[in-house]
């Protein structure tokens, strides 16, 4: 099964593209934030002090997978099938066009400003993060 294959990354993927542009994501409170051409979704929730798990930052690992629940997805990932991502996005490489709905609430903010680098073992590929869900 594709779920079980196994992979070595010798050139990562292209997390930034000459031609990205900006765009927005919004957490399930209705709360917005910019995407800049330069930036990922990761490091844009991170900024705002949201929690988010990653490891690799270079969508291979699957450890940032994020439930999205509206928007048009780019998806530069190498680890999500074709069923996986009509609902799941790797918040370190894809891109969004207009406005993209995460499933992340905004009650995830970390208690402190400081910010963490959280990393998780790879989970299973029909394990769906959401940050709105124990």
């Amino acid at each position: 099964p594709e779920h079980q294959i196994n992979f070595e990354d010798f050139k990562p993927v292209e997390i930034i593209k000459p031609d990205d542009a900006p765009f927005k994501v919004q957490l399930k409170s209705g709360e917005q934030f910019d995407v800049g051409p330069t930036e990922t979704i990761l490091q844009v929730l991170r900024s705002h002090g949201l929690e988010t798990r990653s490891s690799c930052e270079s969508g291979t690992c699957g450890s940032c997978r994020t439930r999205y629940l509206a928007g048009k997805i780019e998806h530069r990932d190498l680890v999500l099938t074709d069923v996986e991502k009509s609902r799941d996005v790797m918040i370190c490489v894809s891109r969004g066009e207009g406005v993209v709905l995460l499933d992340v609430c905004s009650e995830n903010r970390q208690q402190s400003q400081a910010r963490h680098h959280w990393t998780w073992p790879r989970l299973p590929a029909d394990t769906a993060l959401s940050s709105c869900t124990p």
